[in-house]
């Protein structure tokens, strides 16, 4: 390593920098040693006091803020105003500054305070307008048809694909007026790339494991999104819900018959509201015929231990309550309640009632005994299991299946689809293809792909 780079007082040595902050580190240093034009910077977590926010402001062009959700709310605050703050903070004296139209009117106007606190203008970026005309001379520019959509599903994606537009532009503008003295041409040709249509750019816009459809096996494909917010997982849920009639776009062949089945393969870390992520996963919208959840092959530690969040499935609006010791059923029950969800079976009381039990004898999943353990899956196939039985119009349970790895799942889920067999859906001959949505984490969707064995250089081939 670099001498000086940590080191301890008193003869002593330092702990390194956490791992981010390290690798941060080395990218500034590669970038430096490599001479390179441009770096496109992301926060990891907030940005007012993310390591990347070091970055001096006569070295940032500009800076762009995407629609904000709960996400790290442990850290960054448990509004959408507290995390605009945090967000905030990487704007910079001097330092054109973007966001897009923010949900929140709230949270919108805290990032525009925090651009004039340092005396700078925040700019709404516009969505990518798919049928908008460009600059209209003689250099070539094209028209933006309907026609020719963005490759990645979603009207969000067009929200971020104007962010990017806006922030790419500004670059150009700047790098061109910084190289004309010395490389004229250089300048005239960056001018020229503001006069041309983007639409060739975002048609070749690949974004693994985000709205990605990957064939898996015949009669089964997966659809990937690594959504592990609720915003994000709405959008998720809207995306999957759009196939049309449940069919999967990839042609499985003429043994297909009837609509596909849809399978959910989910996992999340410790501290996601998980309750509300499922909740919006087996909303009205689907009706999955097997609920699948499996480990991922990485992950990273948790601050939070199992019991903090096991009852994230019905405590959305009762906030007064402590969430760490109501383990009495009239009180699960007045939560299920203030979400519009009912105990609509008298062995579910019983059975909530054991989980309660169990939940208080979890190790801490950062523990050396638990790390090889299933608990975490044990306890979302629970919750699952508890809000798919509580829907209107319920009738009996869905299966629920913890697998040890994601692998091992999809095999299991392949099998399930190709082979009839009792108490399975289907009958002998049925040729339905199989949709699995895999999301919650891009860990688990990381997984996915490999277990798929997708390769990036493949990227568009067969999806």
């Amino acid at each position: 390593r670099p001498s000086g780079l940590w080191g301890g007082g008193g003869g002593g040595r330092a702990a390194p920098p956490p791992f981010f902050r390290m690798l941060f580190l080395v990218a500034v240093h590669a970038f430096a040693e490599e001479g390179v034009d441009v770096a496109i910077v992301e926060v990891g977590i907030g940005g007012r006091f993310d390591a990347t926010n070091v970055l001096p402001k006569d070295s940032v062009v500009a800076a762009g803020v995407t629609q904000l959700d709960y996400d790290h709310c442990h850290i960054l605050g448990d509004t959408l105003e507290k995390i605009a703050w945090e967000k905030g903070g990487v704007f910079k004296e001097g330092v054109r500054c973007f966001s897009v139209n923010q949900r929140s009117e709230a949270a919108q106007a805290v990032l525009a305070s925090c651009a004039a606190e340092v005396g700078v203008q925040m700019e709404v970026a516009d969505p990518l307008q798919v049928d908008a005309q460009e600059a209209d001379d003689n250099s070539g520019a094209k028209t933006l048809q309907a026609a020719s959509p963005l490759p990645l599903p979603g009207a969000h994606q067009l929200e971020n694909a104007g962010l990017a537009l806006a922030l790419a532009r500004v670059f150009v503008q700047s790098f061109a007026s910084a190289v004309r003295e010395e490389d004229a041409a250089r300048a005239d040709k960056l001018h020229q790339m503001l006069l041309r249509s983007p639409l060739p750019a975002f048609q070749a816009c690949r974004w693994p494991g985000r709205g990605q459809v990957v064939e898996y096996r015949p009669l089964v494909t997966l659809y990937l999104d690594g959504a592990h917010t609720p915003l994000s997982m709405r959008l998720c849920s809207s995306w999957f819900s759009t196939m049309p009639d449940g069919r999967s776009p990839i042609d499985s062949g003429p043994d297909s018959t009837s609509s596909a089945r849809r399978v959910l393969l989910f996992n999340c870390s410790h501290e996601r509201d998980a309750g509300t992520l499922l909740e919006i996963l087996l909303g009205p919208a689907h009706d999955f015929d097997l609920l699948v959840f499996a480990r991922a092959d990485l992950h990273r530690a948790s601050l939070h231990r199992l019991p903090t969040v096991s009852f994230s499935a019905c405590k959305k609006t009762t906030p007064n309550l402590d969430w760490h010791l109501t383990e009495t059923l009239w009180q699960v029950e007045e939560c299920l309640a203030a979400t519009g969800l009912q105990l609509r079976r008298s062995s579910l009381k019983a059975d909530f009632a054991e989980m309660v039990d169990s939940w208080r004898k979890q190790p801490d999943p950062q523990s050396a005994d638990s790390a090889e353990t299933l608990d975490w899956q044990m306890r979302l196939a629970e919750c699952a299991s508890l809000i798919a039985a509580s829907r209107e119009g319920a009738q009996g349970g869905v299966p629920c299946w913890v697998i040890p790895s994601v692998a091992e799942a999809l095999d299991a889920v392949a099998n399930w689809a190709t082979t009839p067999s009792a108490g399975v859906p289907g009958s002998e001959g049925d040729r339905r293809p199989t949709d699995v949505l895999v999301t919650g984490s891009l860990y688990i969707v990381g997984a996915a792909l490999k277990a798929a064995s997708w390769a990036e250089e493949a990227y568009g081939a067969n999806e």
